[in-house]
Formats: C-alpha cells, sequence, structure tokens
C-alpha cells in the first residue's frame, strides 16, 4: 500500500486502520499502485506500506509499525513536512510572542499600565528553531529505528 501523507489527506491513521488490512489505504492512488517494492541503493525491497510524506504520514506510519507491518518513509523536506518546519508551528510560535506584545500594548485600555523595555527578537527565533529541531529528533527517535521501518530523504520527487 502506498499512502501519500499530504496535509490535507483527509483520513486520520485510526480511520484507516479500522477498515482492515490489506485494505488500510484505499485511495485512488493506493489503487493505481500494483507493487508495494522501492529501488533502494540499486536493490529491489518490498513494504506492507510506503508512505509518502513525514507531515500526517508519520501517523500512519506509527500506526502501521504498532500493527506490525513494514514501512518505507519517503521524503524530500525535513522530517515533520512543512506544517511542524516551516508553516504552522513556527508560525504560531511566532505570533504567541506577537500576541503577548499587543497585549502589553492594549493593557492601559484596562486600567493597567505595562511596559516593554526590551524585545529579544533573537531569543523568540531560537525558541521556536529550538522546538523544530527537538521535534524532528523527537520523531527520529521514536517510530523510525524500529526495525521493520526505513527512512529515505530525497531532493527531488522519485516519480
Amino acid at each position: 500500500m502506498l499512502y501519500n501523507g499530504g496535509h490535507h489527506a483527509g483520513l486520520g491513521a485510526s480511520t484507516l486502520l479500522r477498515a482492515g488490512y490489506p485494505s488500510v489505504y484505499n485511495s485512488p492512488l493506493t489503487r493505481l499502485l500494483s507493487t508495494r517494492q522501492m529501488e533502494i541503493g540499486g536493490i529491489m525491497k518490498e513494504y506492507d506500506v510506503i508512505v509518502i510524506g513525514s507531515g500526517c504520514g508519520m501517523n500512519i506510519v506509527d500506526e502501521a509499525l504498532a500493527h506490525g507491518l513494514s514501512v518505507a518513509l519517503v521524503d524530500k523536506g525535513p522530517l515533520g513536512g512543512t506544517c511542524a518546519n516551516l508553516g504552522c508551528i513556527p508560525s504560531k510560535m511566532l505570533i504567541f510572542a506577537a500576541d503577548r506584545i499587543a497585549e502589553i500594548q492594549e493593557a492601559r485600555k484596562l486600567g493597567i499600565e505595562a511596559g516593554i523595555r526590551n524585545i529579544d527578537f533573537n531569543l523568540i527565533m531560537e525558541r521556536m528553531r529550538k522546538f523544530i529541531r527537538e521535534n524532528q529528533e523527537h520523531m527520529k527517535q521514536g517510530s523510525l529505528p524500529r526495525r521493520k521501518s526505513r527512512l529515505l530523504q530525497r531532493r527531488r520527487a522519485l516519480c
């Protein structure tokens, strides 16, 4: 089976697994593929599940491994996908700090005298980067070291 773990895939891992193996990943893309083989270093290997993308796809990896299936994870970017590394999570961490600044600036409307002496933007950015690094490391140490999994990181698409 092949699962494309794109951001708007629409089905969670538990929903897919409740559907039952072997039709766990029943998508149009899956139905087009008749093989679960992948060439790695010139050697053809077979997996129960091939997941493209480590964003939402990590949910599928975890569930598949928990059910004893062999998994190949293919990702062209940093582990965790766009949301965890470049989009949703980092932007929300920056917005959180900006919201605290806005609250302090608006406090006067509530009768509170407060001021901002300094904004350490480097610290705000490092906090965000540290979270991303720790999240990636958690993923590497979590599912991926298991015997039945393999991570393939590519700069360009396989197709």
